[in-house]
């Protein structure tokens, strides 16, 4: 058995804690020699999770674990923007899906709010990017998530600014949904990987890039868009 070296939180999985607030947090695991009673307390803390440590790797605890009708919903909305990644253990989309259904303070949205979805990209580009750990900073509204504007009356998504914050891994293709994002600013960090041609979906005017390793070719539907 395994706790992790991190206050009030105990392993659900070898890679995966879940915290005393109920957010996945980044922690080492320590082996530690478990009393019966505290054994019980780490097996009651995996069901309720979903997760085990003989548990399915392959995403199938997300689904599964769904529950409802109305959870339900919302995993095949999911899935239909991230596709079978929403599958595969420990992809971005997989973790964001994980956390969104199971996890999420502010409780699940309907498969057809826009904020739902709005949550999920953010969601998904955090964990992608390594910076989840703010998720949970003021994880009741994602407009007060780090380097994230809304609009003050709708409030949705209108610039993303994270410049200079050693942000590795790829731009979720999932940011596309983010249908008011007018100003996207990712310059000097270490991303890699294409740019999205989802973004191409936005309101998008500007994009700043430069400083990472990002692959050519740039995007037909940016390299085409009048606004940028």
């Amino acid at each position: 058995s395994v706790n992790c070296a991190t206050v009030d939180c105990q392993c659900t999985d070898a890679c995966v804690c879940i915290g005393s607030d109920g957010q996945i947090v980044d922690a080492e695991p320590v082996d530690v020699a478990l009393t019966q009673t505290e054994e019980s307390s780490v097996e009651e803390a995996n069901n309720a999770s979903g997760t085990s440590d003989q548990g399915d790797k392959n995403g199938g605890d997300v689904e599964e674990n769904a529950g409802t009708d109305a959870s339900d919903e919302v995993f095949s909305a999911l899935k239909a923007i991230s596709g079978d990644d929403i599958h595969k253990y420990g992809t971005p989309a997989y973790n964001a899906a994980r956390w969104t259904l199971l996890f999420d303070p502010a409780g699940t949205r309907g498969a057809d709010d826009p904020r739902l979805i709005q949550r999920y990209a953010l969601a998904t580009f955090f964990y992608g990017t390594g910076i989840q750990r703010f998720i949970s900073t003021n994880a009741a509204d994602e407009c007060e998530w780090l380097g994230i504007t809304c609009d003050v009356s709708t409030r949705m998504v209108t610039e993303i600014k994270l410049h200079d914050h050693s942000l590795h891994g790829s731009i979720a293709k999932e940011l596309g949904q983010l249908t008011y994002l007018t100003k996207l600013d990712l310059s000097n960090n270490e991303l890699s990987g294409p740019i999205p041609d989802t973004l191409g979906e936005t309101q998008l005017q500007d994009l700043l890039l430069s400083n990472n390793n990002l692959q050519s070719p740039f995007p037909p539907t940016l390299y085409n868009k009048e606004s940028i």
